[in-house]
Protein backbone atom coordinates (compact mmCIF):
# COMPACT_ATOMS: atom_id res chain seq x y z
CA UNK A 1 0.00 0.00 0.00
CA UNK A 2 2.84 2.71 0.80
CA UNK A 3 4.30 2.23 -2.67
CA UNK A 4 0.94 2.20 -4.16
CA UNK A 5 0.67 5.70 -2.70
CA UNK A 6 4.05 6.91 -3.85
CA UNK A 7 2.99 5.90 -7.47
CA UNK A 8 -0.73 8.35 -7.02
CA UNK A 9 2.05 11.11 -5.53
CA UNK A 10 4.40 10.48 -8.68
CA UNK A 11 1.45 10.44 -11.07
CA UNK A 12 -0.35 13.54 -9.23
CA UNK A 13 3.47 15.43 -9.52
CA UNK A 14 3.60 14.15 -13.53
CA UNK A 15 0.13 15.73 -14.07
CA UNK A 16 -0.34 18.11 -12.53
CA UNK A 17 -3.48 18.69 -9.82
CA UNK A 18 -6.39 19.11 -12.28
CA UNK A 19 -5.58 16.62 -14.69
CA UNK A 20 -4.78 13.63 -11.70
CA UNK A 21 -8.38 14.83 -10.64
CA UNK A 22 -9.56 14.61 -13.52
CA UNK A 23 -8.21 11.29 -14.72
CA UNK A 24 -9.38 9.82 -10.72
CA UNK A 25 -12.51 10.85 -11.42
CA UNK A 26 -12.75 8.97 -15.02
CA UNK A 27 -11.20 6.25 -13.48
CA UNK A 28 -14.18 6.04 -10.99
CA UNK A 29 -16.97 6.63 -13.18
CA UNK A 30 -15.94 4.10 -15.79
CA UNK A 31 -15.01 1.70 -13.47
CA UNK A 32 -17.86 2.35 -10.53
CA UNK A 33 -19.02 -1.38 -9.04
CA UNK A 34 -16.43 -3.50 -11.15
CA UNK A 35 -13.45 -5.66 -10.79
CA UNK A 36 -10.57 -3.31 -12.20
CA UNK A 37 -6.76 -4.22 -13.11
CA UNK A 38 -3.81 -1.86 -12.91
CA UNK A 39 -4.01 -1.37 -16.89
CA UNK A 40 -7.66 0.40 -16.32
CA UNK A 41 -6.03 3.45 -13.92
CA UNK A 42 -3.72 3.77 -16.95
CA UNK A 43 -6.46 3.68 -20.15
CA UNK A 44 -8.40 6.19 -17.98
CA UNK A 45 -5.76 8.62 -17.85
CA UNK A 46 -4.68 8.73 -21.12
CA UNK A 47 -8.59 8.59 -21.56
CA UNK A 48 -8.43 12.06 -19.31
CA UNK A 49 -5.40 13.42 -20.30
CA UNK A 50 -4.10 12.28 -23.89
CA UNK A 51 -1.25 11.43 -22.07
CA UNK A 52 0.90 8.03 -21.92
CA UNK A 53 2.04 7.32 -18.26
CA UNK A 54 3.42 3.64 -19.27
CA UNK A 55 7.01 4.81 -18.78
CA UNK A 56 5.81 5.34 -15.11
CA UNK A 57 3.89 1.93 -14.72
CA UNK A 58 6.39 0.36 -16.41
CA UNK A 59 9.25 1.03 -14.23
CA UNK A 60 7.19 1.60 -10.59
CA UNK A 61 4.20 -1.04 -11.05
CA UNK A 62 5.26 -3.58 -13.30
CA UNK A 63 8.45 -4.43 -11.75
CA UNK A 64 9.68 -4.27 -8.44
CA UNK A 65 11.68 -1.73 -6.52
CA UNK A 66 12.91 1.76 -6.91
CA UNK A 67 16.14 3.73 -7.72
CA UNK A 68 18.71 3.90 -5.26
CA UNK A 69 20.58 7.04 -5.86
CA UNK A 70 23.85 8.41 -5.07
CA UNK A 71 24.89 11.78 -6.02
CA UNK A 72 28.18 13.79 -5.87
CA UNK A 73 28.05 16.95 -6.06
CA UNK A 74 31.60 19.86 -6.57
CA UNK A 75 31.95 23.12 -7.32
CA UNK A 76 34.84 25.04 -9.51
CA UNK A 77 34.93 28.37 -8.91
CA UNK A 78 37.19 28.94 -11.93
CA UNK A 79 35.05 27.96 -14.66
CA UNK A 80 31.69 28.63 -12.28
CA UNK A 81 30.49 25.32 -13.34
CA UNK A 82 28.49 22.85 -10.78
CA UNK A 83 28.88 19.31 -11.28
CA UNK A 84 26.78 17.04 -10.14
CA UNK A 85 27.32 12.73 -10.80
CA UNK A 86 24.22 10.88 -10.51
CA UNK A 87 24.94 7.01 -9.93
CA UNK A 88 22.53 4.01 -9.78
CA UNK A 89 23.23 1.62 -7.06
CA UNK A 90 19.89 -0.67 -7.02
CA UNK A 91 20.56 -4.43 -8.23
CA UNK A 92 17.87 -6.76 -8.78
CA UNK A 93 16.73 -9.73 -7.34
CA UNK A 94 18.77 -11.76 -9.97
CA UNK A 95 21.90 -9.45 -9.83
CA UNK A 96 21.59 -7.32 -12.61
CA UNK A 97 21.42 -3.51 -12.50
CA UNK A 98 17.82 -2.71 -13.50
CA UNK A 99 18.46 1.36 -14.30
CA UNK A 100 15.15 3.39 -14.09
CA UNK A 101 14.79 6.58 -16.62
CA UNK A 102 13.42 9.74 -15.12
CA UNK A 103 13.32 13.04 -15.64
CA UNK A 104 14.63 15.02 -12.09
CA UNK A 105 14.60 18.36 -11.51
CA UNK A 106 17.91 19.60 -9.98
CA UNK A 107 17.70 22.92 -7.77
CA UNK A 108 20.77 25.71 -7.37
CA UNK A 109 19.48 27.65 -4.50
CA UNK A 110 21.03 30.86 -3.10
CA UNK A 111 20.20 33.56 -0.68
CA UNK A 112 17.25 34.97 -2.64
CA UNK A 113 16.28 32.32 -5.34
CA UNK A 114 16.47 28.84 -6.71
CA UNK A 115 17.69 28.06 -10.12
CA UNK A 116 16.35 24.31 -11.23
CA UNK A 117 17.40 22.15 -14.17
CA UNK A 118 15.65 19.09 -14.89
CA UNK A 119 18.03 16.06 -16.06
CA UNK A 120 16.90 12.53 -17.43
CA UNK A 121 18.43 10.05 -15.28
CA UNK A 122 18.69 7.01 -17.42
CA UNK A 123 22.14 5.25 -17.19
CA UNK A 124 24.43 4.04 -14.69
CA UNK A 125 26.50 7.18 -13.99
CA UNK A 126 25.81 10.40 -15.36
CA UNK A 127 27.52 13.93 -14.52
CA UNK A 128 26.13 17.09 -15.72
CA UNK A 129 27.50 20.27 -15.43
CA UNK A 130 25.36 23.74 -14.54
CA UNK A 131 26.64 27.06 -15.50
CA UNK A 132 25.93 29.03 -12.17
CA UNK A 133 26.66 32.90 -11.50
CA UNK A 134 27.99 31.75 -8.07
CA UNK A 135 28.13 28.84 -5.99
CA UNK A 136 24.76 28.23 -4.57
CA UNK A 137 24.37 27.51 -0.54
CA UNK A 138 23.07 24.23 -1.32
CA UNK A 139 21.64 21.94 -3.66
CA UNK A 140 18.29 19.86 -3.65
CA UNK A 141 18.41 16.50 -5.96
CA UNK A 142 14.58 15.90 -7.12
CA UNK A 143 13.15 19.79 -5.91
CA UNK A 144 9.36 18.62 -4.26
CA UNK A 145 10.43 14.83 -4.06
CA UNK A 146 8.07 13.64 -6.45
CA UNK A 147 9.62 10.21 -6.99
CA UNK A 148 10.04 7.35 -5.03
CA UNK A 149 14.16 6.84 -4.58
CA UNK A 150 16.79 6.46 -2.21
CA UNK A 151 19.13 9.23 -1.86
CA UNK A 152 23.01 8.93 -0.50
CA UNK A 153 24.61 12.66 -1.49
CA UNK A 154 28.03 13.05 -1.34
CA UNK A 155 28.61 17.08 -0.79
CA UNK A 156 30.75 18.80 1.27
CA UNK A 157 29.61 19.22 4.68
CA UNK A 158 28.78 23.08 4.36
CA UNK A 159 26.06 22.39 1.72
CA UNK A 160 24.39 20.00 4.05
CA UNK A 161 24.67 22.15 6.34
CA UNK A 162 22.73 24.50 4.30
CA UNK A 163 20.07 22.49 3.03
CA UNK A 164 19.48 21.08 6.78
CA UNK A 165 19.02 24.79 7.84
CA UNK A 166 17.20 25.84 4.46
CA UNK A 167 15.84 23.43 2.22
CA UNK A 168 11.76 24.24 2.33
CA UNK A 169 11.20 20.65 1.82
CA UNK A 170 11.37 18.82 5.29
CA UNK A 171 11.58 15.06 3.14
CA UNK A 172 15.41 16.87 1.07
CA UNK A 173 16.18 18.08 5.29
CA UNK A 174 16.15 14.59 6.03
Amino acid sequence: YEKGACVYHMIRAELGDDLFWKSIATFLADHAHKTVETVDLLRAIEKATGRNLTFLFDQYVYRGGHPDYKVAYVWDGDSNLAKVTVTQTQVSDNNLKELFDLKIPIGFSFADAVKTFTVRVHDREQSFYFPLEQKPDFVSFDVGNHHLKTVVLEYAMPELKAQLQHDPDPISRL
